[in-house]
């Protein structure tokens, strides 16, 4: 009984674990030299399910200068410098993107304007770049396994004792 219990609890807390993670894309940076970054991914989207893209970003932009993030060719954020954030003070972003996401095929890009005009080095940067994936789908939810994982214990018990 005791080996059954344990395997149904293996198996419970795989399922929970494989579903409601994050995609990890990395990173995207733009420069005076290189004015544009593409980042291509796949996902399979379940309809009716909120996608949320997060990153964290900085640079070194002035203010007659812009970074516009695009998700398949669509106009997501643009960071100016009422916006950016230096290396000191970088700043997290969180963006639903569900309207924008193609089930496949996707392409994440960086494009700065004007980043040639300054006399220093200019630089822009997404890091940590994730897009959440749903966490309603799990077929099993985490605290339908908590209660399991006490529910059991308590039953072999009962049944021994009496």
């Amino acid at each position: 009984m005791l080996k059954k219990m344990i395997i149904l609890v293996g198996i419970l807390l795989l399922i929970s674990a494989i579903y409601g993670e994050a995609l990890n894309l990395g990173s995207l940076n733009v420069t005076k030299k290189q004015k544009m970054k593409n980042i291509s991914f796949t996902i399979n989207k379940v309809k009716n399910q909120k996608y949320t893209l997060n990153f964290i970003h900085y640079g070194n932009i002035n203010e007659n200068m812009k970074v516009y993030l695009y998700l398949n060719d669509n106009l997501i954020y643009t960071i100016g410098d009422s916006n950016d954030g230096s290396g000191h003070y970088k700043k997290r972003k969180s963006l639903d993107i569900t309207k924008y996401l193609n089930d496949g095929s996707n392409i994440l890009k960086l494009e700065g304007e004007n980043l040639n005009t300054a006399n220093y080095s200019v630089y822009y940067k997404l890091e940590n770049i994730t897009i959440s994936t749903p966490t309603t789908k799990t077929p099993i939810p985490l605290g339908a396994v908590i209660l399991t994982l006490i529910a059991i214990p308590l039953i072999i018990l009962r049944k021994k004792v009496k």
